[in-house]
């Protein structure tokens, strides 16, 4: 019974090697790929701690949607286990540039934690001065000392979010 298994498999296997080929050769591809993920699975984790370590990338983000006081920003540095609270800002606003419009995600800067990094430019240090994405500005044309102008949806008035609509780009590079 087993040589009549046996024969008849290689008979089957001979009729459609090229199906059989294709089989191992998925099979094969299958578990290189998997091995290969494995494999870079530690240094992918060295280099994010790394680039986390440099840009001193926050852990946690606690969001309000009425907002934070400086005091709610004390009681969660106060919290044991938290090295280090730092409060900011963040609104979603709409950029007209040419024929289309973006939206926008608008973030303040951290005094210490998510630094930004440099690729163009400078960090902005007055009120009507912005820091873009570098791969947004390039792809729209936009280069240091031009202006942009944002604005909201038509339910909320800008200056409930922001004092001034208009920044002049001082600096362009990567966001943590």
């Amino acid at each position: 019974m087993k040589r009549a298994q046996r024969t008849d498999l290689l008979r089957e296997m001979k009729k459609s090697f090229n199906r059989y080929i294709s089989i191992l050769a998925i099979m094969a591809l299958g578990v290189a790929f998997y091995a290969g993920v494995r494999s870079s699975e530690p240094d992918m984790q060295l280099s994010a701690k790394k680039y986390f370590d440099e840009t001193n990338y926050m852990d946690i983000r606690v969001m309000g949607t009425l907002g934070m006081t400086d005091n709610d920003v004390k009681e969660i540095g106060a919290i044991d286990g938290v090295e280090l609270a730092e409060g900011g800002y963040q609104t979603e606003l709409f950029l007209e540039a040419g024929q289309r419009d973006y939206q926008m995600s608008v973030y303040s800067l951290g005094d210490v934690l998510n630094q930004v990094r440099v690729t163009e430019g400078r960090v902005p240090v007055a009120a009507k001065e912005c820091f873009v994405d570098r791969d947004f500005m390039s792809s729209c044309g936009y280069k240091i000392g031009d202006t942009i102008t944002l604005r909201t949806d038509k339910d909320t008035e800008l200056s409930d979010v922001l004092a001034v609509d208009t920044f002049t780009i001082v600096g362009a590079g990567i966001f943590p």
